[in-house]
């Protein structure tokens, strides 16, 4: 990013988006602040800033009357989770160019690419028509006929065990068909449709035209059909999701294997969820200091662990006005 005249500075104890060797002498100005807070919404680091350089590879602008008056604002800027696969970033000094800005380039890890095995297709019988009645119906039909024309003796156990095996498979591959296995293929989008599907194409298109003319009425009709958009998918969200509640619940009653299976089939995040460390104090304001932190949580467990004691009553009470059974008497 450049041209933006942002100005990061040192980096403070809580920023996870700026190195330790960034341009300490220059201030952090506001257009600084923001691009600060853009890499901690965005999960963004700055990668110039990561590596230690001489000053002539740390300074991206240079005034063309004084080049002693320096500094950098010019940034490459890459996701977290990247950080691990960069080796290096820094800026071209001396380059024979017609501007006061110097060029910025990064170094990186290139992933190998691994040839993927191609795998046969395996295909089983579709024993998911067997819910349907007329296949049930067919099946016990057929399954009759064939057990009544077999001979009434068979010499041995496992001679009958392959006649039934056989003519089970038969009926079933002649019902249900086979289906082929997807073998970990990523799951198809529950909420995607041939809707949903349009409504992002027509926005794509909207927003092209805008790109292109820059006028005020491509711009609305460009703001209409994103707006439109969001609400497709949004309804198409919530009706899968109903529609998946309605299976689970399904499930649960009549095939609770099955539950158990789609629950755990649930799709997991891609990344992994870093909790911040930034509390709130009880007006709702961010914590960043380390013994601002460590206060509140101690406030907090007081507070939770001090609770004044509430009266009850007493359970354990002498009733001393029941008698006891006379055994005597009573014989």
């Amino acid at each position: 990013m450049g041209d933006f005249n942002r100005r990061v500075g040192s980096k403070r104890r809580h920023e996870t988006g700026l190195g330790n060797f960034s341009d300490a002498e220059a201030e952090r100005n506001n257009n600084g602040k923001e691009m600060i807070n853009l890499c901690y919404e965005h999960d963004l680091i700055i990668t110039n800033t990561l590596f230690q350089h001489r000053r002539s590879h740390t300074q991206t602008w240079y005034k063309s009357n004084n080049i002693e008056q320096s500094s950098q604002i010019d940034y490459i800027l890459v996701r977290q989770r990247q950080k691990r696969n960069i080796i290096d970033a820094r800026t071209i000094p001396n380059i024979d160019i017609d501007t006061d800005h110097r060029p910025v380039i990064l170094t990186q890890f290139k992933a190998k690419e691994t040839k993927q095995r191609k795998r046969n297709p395996i295909f089983v019988t579709n024993l998911k028509k067997l819910e349907e009645e007329d296949i049930q119906n067919d099946m016990n039909n057929m399954m009759t006929n064939i057990f009544t024309a077999l001979p009434s003796s068979i010499s041995n156990v496992h001679q009958e065990w392959e006649t039934f095996k056989t003519a089970m498979m038969k009926t079933l591959n002649t019902l249900c068909g086979k289906k082929q296995l997807r073998q970990k293929f990523k799951q198809k989008t529950a909420w995607w449709n041939n809707e949903v599907k349009e409504s992002i194409k027509a926005k794509k298109k909207c927003f092209k035209t805008w790109i292109k003319s820059k006028s005020q009425d491509d711009y609305t009709a460009y703001r209409t059909a994103r707006r439109q958009s969001k609400q497709v998918i949004k309804k198409s969200k919530t009706e899968s999701w109903e529609k998946y509640g309605e299976q689970l619940s399904l499930l649960c009653k009549e095939q609770p294997r099955n539950f158990f299976k789609s629950v755990n089939s649930m799709r997991i995040r891609d990344e992994s969820f870093n909790p911040t460390d930034i509390i709130n104090d009880k007006n709702g304001t961010p914590i960043f200091n380390t013994n601002g932190r460590k206060n509140r949580w101690k406030e907090y467990f007081q507070e939770l662990l001090n609770q004044p004691p509430t009266p009850t009553a007493n359970r354990f009470k002498n009733n001393t006005s029941i008698e006891e059974p006379n055994i005597l008497i009573q014989e």
